[in-house]
């Protein structure tokens, strides 16, 4: 069969799904070309996101493409879907055997891995038509994930049972494949990714979930290999959003569940102007001023939220991780709005340097020395690489970042 054939045969008349393919290809090849494969700084981390069945098919032209900008972390984002009270389906997610594969190849890569699921409303589905709909739930239309209410043991198509079982037992195989060699980097598995509401309203059966997927974990000796963790939204940083509205049971039951994981994360989008100016401004230096609004709210989530509104025990130890960060349409005031205005991509370069600085000065932080941080790359807003909207390459910001990698 001539390689004529074989592209035939395999893409048929879906031009752009091969037009897209052998762009992903032929870059990766120019930046192993030209880049430092002895890359080791894992502090930053990539994301790598699929939100219908066939996200993950492509997954090692992918991969190629993020080991060439030479990152060594990527955090692995499937997406579920809500549509019934605390019901979740699968059916737009890969399957559990792609993503064992794909897990499996990062780990034989010397990936460090982040399982981070993510939750949308169904409005988000291929070809789901809100409007012919027979379902007028406000689930339908919501527009983030932080809104729903789920119970994650609430239903037969619960979270628990759809989202982190199927994975612990896909880690559990995986381990046993992989348990003799040296490619065993623990993997960071978010168990939830900002459920807001469902957090404040059913903190006690997070926390059954914790002592479930514990209970996995330790029958079946991954506890060197399995870390639990939760990717807290920066509301929990806005105590309106989030603490100001929940009883002491509620904080009692969100305290537990804290302190049953092994590390946390927090989405970093609060605003990065805070010391851009006044006695506090840092010698007029943008990258200076972002990195020390960063390191703030890193502190302040440490000190205020964990350990004096939550007395969370192990606050001052934990390792508390950005689990995102971008700068969207909101600059870098409101770094989390995604649409209603032009990107600023000076603005953009600028935040993401400052990020870059923050990671810098937590080497010599104790307590932060460990932190990670990944970045959010999802919609043409935060796609600074250019890989999906090829309008959101910002050139500048990548080549920070490919520099940063090298260090």
């Amino acid at each position: 069969m001539t390689v004529a054939e074989l592209i035939v045969k395999v893409y048929g008349d879906d031009f752009m799904l091969l037009t897209k393919n052998l762009f992903i290809f032929c870059t990766a090849l120019l930046l192993i070309a030209f880049s430092n494969n002895s890359w080791s700084n894992d502090r930053l981390a990539i994301t790598y996101a699929s939100f219908d069945s066939n996200g993950f098919n492509n997954f090692k032209s992918v991969v190629a493409f993020y080991k060439a900008l030479g990152f060594k972390r990527i955090s692995l984002v499937p997406t579920y879907y809500h549509e019934h009270l605390n019901e979740i389906i699968d059916k737009q997610t890969p399957s559990i055997n792609t993503i064992k594969a794909c897990l499996t190849y990062l780990i034989e890569n010397e990936f460090k891995i982040v399982y981070k699921p993510h939750i949308d409303p169904v409005k988000y589905m291929s070809n789901y038509d809100i409007f012919s709909s027979d379902n007028a739930s406000w689930r339908v239309n919501v527009g983030w994930r932080g809104f729903f209410d789920i119970d994650p043991l609430g239903s037969k198509q619960s979270y628990y049972d759809v989202v982190i079982l199927p994975i612990l037992k896909c880690l559990q195989e995986i381990y046993e494949q992989k348990k003799h060699t040296d490619q065993l980097a623990p993997v960071r598995l978010e168990l939830g990714a900002e459920l807001m509401n469902s957090m404040i309203r059913h903190g006690d059966n997070w926390h059954k979930v914790a002592q479930k997927t514990r209970n996995f974990i330790d029958s079946n000796k991954l506890g060197n290999f399995v870390k639990l963790s939760h990717n807290f939204t920066h509301h929990l940083e806005i105590e309106e959003d989030y603490l100001l509205r929940m009883n002491k049971a509620e904080k009692k039951w969100l305290r537990k569940y804290i302190e049953s994981l092994d590390e946390v994360a927090v989405s970093q989008y609060m605003d990065l102007t805070i010391f851009a100016s006044g006695k506090q401004a840092s010698n007029n230096n943008p990258i200076n001023s972002i990195a020390e609004a960063i390191l703030f709210h890193q502190q302040r989530f440490r000190k205020l939220i964990l350990g004096e509104h939550l007395k969370v025990k192990s606050f001052a130890t934990i390792p508390v991780h950005i689990g995102e960060f971008g700068i969207g349409a909101g600059g870098l005031k409101h770094p989390n709005y995604w649409e209603g205005r032009k990107i600023d991509k000076a603005e953009q370069a600028i935040g993401f340097a400052g990020l870059l600085e923050f990671l810098k000065i937590c080497t010599d932080l104790p307590n932060e020395k460990n932190l990670n941080a990944t970045i959010w790359t999802v919609g043409p807003a935060y796609d600074i690489f250019g890989f999906s909207h090829p309008e959101g390459l910002n050139e500048p910001v990548v080549n920070q970042i490919r520099q940063f990698l090298r260090e």
